[in-house]
């Protein structure tokens, strides 16, 4: 089970996003911001210093983090130190990991591991984004939005002005001792730096938008997927027929594994009652617990209510025992009859001994 997105091995992708993050970021400060006036250079070093600083810590957090369902460290804890563990708490079972996990966990493959309420896989951090590390996430790809596109506007316009006008020349020339042939040479550098800044701003502000509207409809991107795959269960394919007849075949999409068993405690400790405790707060319990504050100083919250939907239930069971089975209320008639003949007959018999004791 991995632990975060540091331990190995590395992803590619992981390894290629600080590559290109740190050669375009060396190559801004050292050919892009020498050749703006001073008080540009000053200006821009700062914002774009302090964009860089918050980049590298949340892309850091967001890989150090353990997104791990808590219930699995907890049970392994339990485990270990020979304690108790409510597993009533948790509905479901991996069967993966073999532990308890919430409602919303889902198994990563890639990590071997249950994340509580996983959104995606990231293979640029190499690491599951899900509650504990989503907000970082999202912060993450704001602060590198506007990092990249800090680079893509300034290298552009130095790539421009170098170009066209005469005073970055003289400055290029002056801070960085770049002169003749050396100007191509660094013209190629910042325009490697702004295509990619740029391509990473465009897939980036992509990814921030799809991300915008999926917190706005309450979704993650796992969900996303599912629906998505609900809504299309199959993918129409080209097949071609003894090397010479195309048709169109309708292929079933792969069923998404999902390794989970519903645990048979769970539904024990569901809320079934609410009690009011002295400090007037709502707790609700189950029945299981509510024999915990039979002798404390907790009520019933409405009791008088409670009793008369318990009246109106038995009532409707009654009417509906009597319409299943008409020979039942005969005999509950019957029943009745008797006993009134039987307290009639004790109440004579009550009145002859008093009037004998009398005589």
């Amino acid at each position: 089970m991995k632990k975060n997105g540091f331990q190995r091995p590395f992803h590619t992708l992981q390894i290629i996003a600080w590559a290109l993050i740190g050669s375009i970021t060396v190559l801004f400060y050292v050919f892009v911001i020498p050749v703006f006036p001073n008080e540009l250079q000053i200006m821009i070093g700062i914002i774009f210093s302090a964009f860089f600083l918050l980049t590298l810590i949340l892309g850091f957090l967001c890989t150090f983090i353990d997104p791990t369902d808590p219930a699995i460290h907890e049970e392994l804890i339990a485990k270990k130190e020979m304690k108790d563990f409510d597993l009533k708490k948790y509905p479901k079972i991996c069967q993966m990991c073999k532990a308890h996990v919430h409602a919303d966990s889902k198994h990563c493959r890639e990590c071997e591991r249950c994340v509580d309420h996983f959104d995606h896989h990231c293979k640029w951090l190499n690491n599951c984004i899900g509650r504990r590390n989503y907000k970082l996430f999202v912060k993450l790809i704001w602060s590198l939005e506007v990092l990249v596109s800090i680079i893509t506007i300034c290298g552009s316009a130095a790539f421009n002005e170098i170009l066209n006008g005469q005073a970055f020349k003289e400055r290029l020339e002056e801070n960085l001792n770049i002169t003749g042939d050396g100007i191509y040479c660094y013209l190629v550098a910042v325009c490697f730096m702004v295509v990619v800044s740029g391509l990473v701003a465009i897939a980036n502000a992509q990814l921030i938008g799809f991300h915008t509207w999926l917190m706005l409809k309450k979704l993650t991107t796992y969900e996303y997927i599912l629906s998505k795959r609900k809504a299309k269960k199959y993918e129409v394919v080209e097949v071609t027929v003894n090397n010479s007849k195309v048709v169109m075949e309708e292929i079933p999409l792969e069923e998404i594994f999902e390794p989970y068993i519903d645990n048979p405690e769970y539904a024990e400790s569901k809320p079934i009652r609410n009690i009011r405790n002295s400090s007037g707060t709502v707790v609700p319990v189950n029945w299981n617990e509510l024999q915990k504050f039979t002798n404390s100083n907790f009520t019933l919250q409405n009791p008088a209510d409670n009793e008369n939907e318990v009246e109106k239930e038995m009532k409707v069971a009654k009417e509906e025992n009597a319409q299943e089975d008409p020979s039942m209320e005969n005999e509950n008639s019957c029943r009745l009859g008797i006993e009134e003949k039987s307290k009639e007959n004790l109440n004579d018999t009550t009145a002859i001994e008093n009037s004998g004791i009398s005589a």
